[in-house]
Parts: structure tokens; C-alpha cells; sequence
């Protein structure tokens, strides 16, 4: 929960925006070449498995989206910033200049 990343002082805030909107914001950059995505093979397999139901969008039962749901939620909020009071956005990382972490931060658990 919060208290994982509050011990390494990350504060966060879930986003307003659902799965189904994430993805639908995200589908336009995508489209437009805005933005070119990591050659993850679990990233591409959830982007590709994708499905929509109607209006959502969503993953198909059994399957899972944290991949293309963090990927997408964070390419989403780095195009529009200023949307998110307080918002760092950081940009210029190539290979190898990755900012280091501690070994037991929350977010090293997805890799």
C-alpha cells in the first residue's frame, strides 16, 4: 500500500482517471507516433491482448495489465503535466543513466 512508498518518501495520488480512460488517452498518442514504447515482451503481450467491451477497455479475464497500465498511465501524465498539481516528470534518462533506487523500494517488485 501507500505505506511502502511513504518509507522511501514517494507520496502519490490514484489517479482520477480509470483503466478504460487511461487507455483511451493513451491510444491516440500511440497512433500519432508521440511516443514509442520500450521493447518489453510482457508490455507488448498486455498492450496487444488489450480488448474493448463497448466503451471499456480492459484486459481479457484471467490475463493482467500492470504493465500496460503503468506504461500507458505514465505516458498519459507526461504529456499533460500541468494537469497534476505537484507532478515531477522526469526526462533525458538513456541506458545506464537510469537514477538508482534502493534494492527494497516497492516499485522494484514489477521488474
Amino acid at each position: 500500500g501507500s505505506d511502502a512508498f511513504q518509507k522511501h518518501g514517494i507520496q502519490y495520488e490514484v489517479s482520477t482517471l480509470n483503466r478504460s480512460e487511461i487507455y483511451a488517452s493513451f491510444e491516440p498518442l500511440l497512433n500519432a507516433g508521440e511516443i514509442e514504447m520500450l521493447d518489453i515482451s510482457k508490455l507488448t503481450q498486455q498492450l496487444i491482448g488489450l480488448i474493448r467491451k463497448g466503451i471499456r477497455i480492459d484486459h481479457p479475464p484471467s490475463e493482467h495489465d500492470d504493465y500496460s497500465n503503468a506504461a500507458s498511465g505514465a505516458c498519459v501524465l507526461a504529456k499533460a503535466p500541468q494537469k497534476v498539481p505537484g507532478c515531477i516528470v522526469l526526462y533525458g534518462y538513456g541506458p545506464g543513466e537510469r537514477p538508482s533506487a534502493p534494492d527494497d523500494a516497492p516499485w522494484k517488485s514489477i521488474a
